[in-house]
């Protein structure tokens, strides 16, 4: 496998499956979760409600991911913001393969804990905020016409 292309991404959405926790030859952690992005749309034609799902493959490395491997399950809420890695490989049959996935740098959860006390208490975690990831650098001027 080689590496590729690389840039900053940020994404919101949940969980679509349970996190899978594994360790790195070094014994380091390593987290994989799969998180879903959801848009709607009414089609201007049909006026019928439209909706795309995109996956997005994460991966979180060491303390980070032992710590969100206790905090997160499917379905889980979630804001990461990492870097895009491009991976190709070529498989037995001579076919390159490519994937994309987001190495995670700040990862927030946007879950509540449940209790019956207080339904607004953030789960008991010292690297959740509660506070909204920082919009990106250097887009102050972005101007573009997105359609959602």
């Amino acid at each position: 496998m080689s590496g590729g292309t690389s840039s900053m991404t940020i994404v919101v959405g949940n969980l679509g499956a349970d996190p899978e926790l594994k360790a790195m030859p070094g014994g380091d952690a390593v987290l994989n979760i799969s998180v879903a992005t959801n848009i709607e749309w009414k089609d201007k034609s049909s006026g019928e409600k439209k909706s795309e799902t995109e996956w997005h493959r994460c991966i979180l490395f060491r303390a980070q991911a032992e710590n969100a491997a206790k905090y997160l399950k499917k379905g889980s809420k979630v804001n990461i913001v990492g870097r895009n890695r491009t991976r190709k490989w070529t498989d037995k049959h001579s076919v390159d393969h490519y994937t994309t996935e987001i190495m995670v740098r700040d990862i927030q959860y946007l879950d509540r804990a449940p209790s019956s006390e207080d339904d607004n208490k953030p789960f008991d975690d010292p690297t959740n905020t509660g506070q909204p990831a920082p919009p990106p650098q250097n887009f102050d001027n972005f101007d573009d016409d997105i359609p959602f």
